[in-house]
C-alpha cells in the first residue's frame, strides 16, 4: 500500500531558536547541558524490578538493526516539543525524551516500509504525523499518567507507564498560560487514552514497548562509555540523561552528541567529555506477530552433549518437554527464556534443581 505521509528531508523548523520563554540563554543551556545549575529540571533515577540492564553475562543480547550509519536526524522531530512556560516548568523531560525516541523509531519504520497496512492507515487517519511527516506523540498524556511531580519523574516509571497506556498523538497546549494546574489537573481526554489502547494493539502482547539500560551513572568522558553508545546508534535513538536533565539522542559519535531538548533551541550537540555524570536507556518498539526477540532474553545453558538436555513446564500438553538450542519459550511465570548450547558451564549444576527425564 502506498503510503499517505511524506517526508521532508530538511524541515525549516517554524519556531526560530533561543531559550524557552522563563529563563535566559546561559541558564538555558546550563541546564541543557547537565550542569550543575542549581535545580532539577525533571529527572531522577531509579531502577524498577522489571528494567533491562546490559552487561549481564546471563542474558543473551539479540537486536535488530535499523540503521548502520546510527544517525537518526532525518527521522527525529521538528520543535518544540516545550515543557515550560509563563514563568514556570513542567518537569516533564522524562515523558518528552521518551515519546521522541519512539516517535523517531516509528517515524523510520513507518517512511522504511517496515509497518503492516493496518498500522500506516491506523496512524495516518488518527492525526499521529505532523506537517514534515513525523510522527509525534502526546507526551502530556505520558507525564500525567505516569504521575510527574515537580521534582519529575524516572526513566522506568514513565517507560512502565506507556507499556499500560501506549502513545496517542500530540495535542497542542497554549504554554504562556501555564500552571501546574492547568496542566497536570483535567482528566487526559477519554480519546487519547482510547487511541493509546488502539496503538498497543499492533504491538507485541507480551512486551511490545520493552527497554535496556546500556549507561547507568557513568562518566561522560569515559571512552568505553562513548563507545557503548556509538554501538547502540545502530538499533534506535536512546534516551539520555544527566544529573539534571533527560533528552533524546539521534546521534551519538565518538564524544560528540547530537540530541532533541525541550529547551529551545531544540537540536543541540555538545561534546560528552563534558558531562561528568550520564545515564543511557535503549528503548524499542516490536511490532505485532514480530518473532519477540526482546526483551533480551534470560537463557539457560546446556552442554553440546545430545544427551543433555534442558527441560521446561508446556502448559498445553502438562509435561516436561526438552527445549532445543537457540529455542524460545515461555517460562513459568510467562517471560520468555531461551537455551543456549555453551562448551562449558558458567557454574557448577546443583543437583538439587535438576529436572530428571
Amino acid at each position: 500500500m502506498p503510503l499517505k505521509i511524506k517526508l521532508s528531508p530538511n524541515p525549516p523548523s517554524p519556531y526560530p531558536p533561543g531559550p524557552p520563554y522563563w529563563a535566559g540563554e546561559e541558564e538555558n543551556n546550563a541546564m541543557a547541558q547537565g550542569a550543575d545549575a542549581g535545580f532539577n529540571s525533571g529527572v531522577f533515577y531509579e531502577i524498577l524490578n522489571k528494567a533491562w540492564i546490559n552487561g549481564d553475562g546471563k542474558r543473551q543480547y539479540i537486536q535488530n538493526i535499523l540503521l548502520t550509519s546510527g544517525d537518526y536526524s532525518l527521522y527525529s522531530p521538528v520543535g518544540p516539543k516545550s515543557q515550560s512556560g509563563n514563568g514556570k516548568d513542567a518537569m516533564l523531560c522524562v515523558s518528552v525524551s521518551n515519546c521522541n525516541v519512539r516517535a523517531t523509531i516509528l517515524t523510520y519504520m513507518y517512511h522504511a516500509g517496515m509497518l503492516s497496512d493496518s498500522f500506516c492507515t491506523f496512524l495516518e487517519n488518527n492525526g499521529y504525523f505532523d506537517t514534515y511527516g513525523r510522527i509525534v506523540f502526546d507526551y502530556r498524556m505520558l507525564a500525567k499518567e505516569s504521575g510527574t511531580t515537580k521534582y519529575g519523574n524516572s526513566f522506568d516509571r514513565v517507560d512502565d507507564t506507556v507499556r499500560r497506556i501506549g502513545y496517542a498523538p500530540y495535542r497542542p497546549y497554549d504554554w504562556s498560560k501555564f500552571t501546574w494546574e492547568d496542566f497536570y489537573g483535567p482528566e487526559t481526554p477519554i480519546r487519547q487514552l482510547e487511541l493509546g489502547r488502539q496503538f498497543l494493539t499492533f504491538l507485541d502482547p507480551e512486551n511490545g514497548l520493552p527497554g535496556i539500560w546500556l549507561l547507568l551513572g557513568s562518566d561522560g568522558s569515559s571512552k568505553n562509555a562513548q563507545i557503548a553508545m556509538e554501538n547502540a546508534m545502530q538499533y534506535g535513538p536512546l534516551q539520555f540523561g544527566t544529573t539534571t536533565h533527560a533528552t533524546e539522542t539521534f546521534y551519538s559519535k565518538e564524544q560528540i552528541q547530537k540530541y532533541f531538548d525541550s529547551y529551545a533551541p531544540w537540536n543541540r550537540e555538545r561534546d560528552l567529555n563534558t558531562i561528568p555524570t550520564i545515564w543511557a536507556k535503549q528503548l524499542f518498539i516490536v511490532l505485532k506477530e514480530e518473532k519477540p526477540v526482546i526483551p533480551y532474553l534470560p537463557y539457560f545453558e546446556k552442554l553440546p552433549d545430545p544427551d543433555k538436555a534442558v527441560y521446561a513446564y508446556d502448559k498445553d500438553t502438562d509435561t516436561m518437554v526438552a527445549i532445543d538450542s537457540g529455542e524460545a519459550y515461555h517460562t513459568f511465570v510467562g517471560a520468555y527464556a531461551k537455551v543456549k548450547t555453551v562448551p562449558k558451564l558458567s557454574r557448577p549444576i546443583d543437583a538439587r534443581k535438576l529436572i530428571l527425564k
